[in-house]
């Protein structure tokens, strides 16, 4: 039998049992952190942590940088959704994708999507 949301485990209430969780689960430590990429668009770094157990190890990540993105969902009136086929590198394939893409500087989240919206539909 499944328990609704926020019913908690085991009869605990949702915050008692959120607390439990979180007592289990123990934090990574940060140890050092390498910078491996960085450039206007993408920024990479390598993490050298400690594990709970103990163990040292290394992990690599995308590193938020201040270049945001936008994904236009663009509606007619007839209340279908344009998505266009297009080539996408990373994969390099042929995708079926929403038109979206990297905002400019100064560039509102709403301006970025029109001004994507116009370049690829």
């Amino acid at each position: 039998m499944t328990q609704p949301i926020g019913s908690g485990v085991d009869g605990l209430d949702s915050t008692k049992a959120t607390s439990m969780v979180h007592k289990q689960i123990k934090l990574w430590e940060i140890i050092s952190t390498k910078v491996l990429l960085d450039n206007d668009k993408l920024k990479v770094v390598e993490d050298q942590v400690k594990l709970p157990n103990g163990k040292i190890t290394s992990y690599v990540k995308h590193a938020p940088t201040k270049v945001h993105a936008v994904i236009a969902v663009a509606v007619n009136e007839k209340n279908e959704i344009l998505i266009q086929r297009e080539y996408s590198h990373p994969p390099q394939k042929i995708m079926w994708q929403l038109p979206g893409g990297s905002m400019q500087e100064g560039e509102t989240p709403k301006d970025a999507a029109l001004r994507e919206l116009a370049e690829e539909s």
